[in-house]
């Protein structure tokens, strides 16, 4: 009785959570994992982005992390609205804006400007071709009085298994061992980028991934942040296309092919 007043009383923090302001990128980086590198151009929504936000306010007392991503998150022209937003309804959580760094030379005072009144910290994914670049974003960075994060990226990994023979809670198990992101796109709160971006895959490989498997609809009306929370621990279909370990290798340009993604055309071990 207890647990069931609490459940309808309280609501529970989420650790972490990811989205994308754009699905393709300008970077095309050899099997990226968000399948930015073979996505058509899409936008999300900053309505619907403030909607989204409005009602995750509702399920949870706080989010502690939000990264806004993509693709590339500065290809979107509204992006300072997504900014704002994410603020307005989660002020004490860490944001971050997670880019490549290619257009940040090139974004305007009202940009900057916005970070700065919303709190939004700066995250810079410098993968090879953007290493010479490294102190000239730091310096632009710290000019504008901005947190600034820096995570170097020369090696990538493989996880799909296209088969789609993996035992969906083993293969969680092992999932759970080095990620905890769950991802929201239109309204739907997904247990990993993987499960609500498959579509792409789908769509341009001809597969045929369960994607929507690991969602759940966060405008339900029943729904508790208590719910969510244990939805996005349990194995879904789309699991069986996720292998138990990863297959990593050396950053390189994509050639938009289906085996740049396919963990069983590796060795079963890490590289070392």
């Amino acid at each position: 009785m207890a647990q069931k007043l609490k459940r309808r009383l309280t609501k529970p923090p989420l650790a972490y959570l990811e989205l994308h302001l754009t699905d393709h990128c300008n970077m095309n980086c050899c099997g990226c994992g968000h399948f930015s590198n073979v996505a058509s151009a899409w936008y999300a929504d900053p309505e619907s982005h403030n909607r989204d936000m409005r009602r995750l306010s509702q399920l949870f007392s706080n989010i502690s992390s939000i990264h806004l991503l993509g693709g590339e998150p500065l290809q979107h022209p509204k992006v300072t609205e997504f900014l704002s937003s994410t603020r307005r309804w989660f002020p004490q959580a860490i944001i971050r804006l997670v880019t490549n760094g290619i257009l940040l030379p090139s974004m305007g005072q009202d940009f900057w400007q916005c970070c700065r009144a919303n709190r939004i910290s700066i995250s810079i994914t410098l993968y090879p071709p953007m290493l010479n670049k490294e102190d000239a974003l730091r310096r632009l960075v710290s000019g504008e009085n901005l947190e600034l994060v820096i995570n170097k990226t020369s090696i990538f990994v493989a996880t799909l298994n296209p088969k789609g023979d993996s035992d969906p809670r083993k293969a969680m198990q092992a999932c759970r061992k080095r990620y905890y992101t769950p991802f929201l796109k239109e309204g739907q709160l997904y247990l990993c980028p993987f499960s609500a971006l498959a579509p792409i895959y789908n769509q341009v490989f001809r597969a045929e991934v369960p994607a929507h498997s690991g969602a759940v609809d966060i405008h339900t009306r029943s729904l508790t942040g208590w719910d969510v929370l244990e939805l996005l621990e349990r194995p879904a279909d789309v699991c069986r296309f996720c292998s138990y370990e990863v297959r990593k290798y050396a950053w390189k340009r994509t050639t938009k092919t289906k085996e740049e993604y396919d963990f069983n055309l590796g060795s079963a071990k890490e590289d070392r």
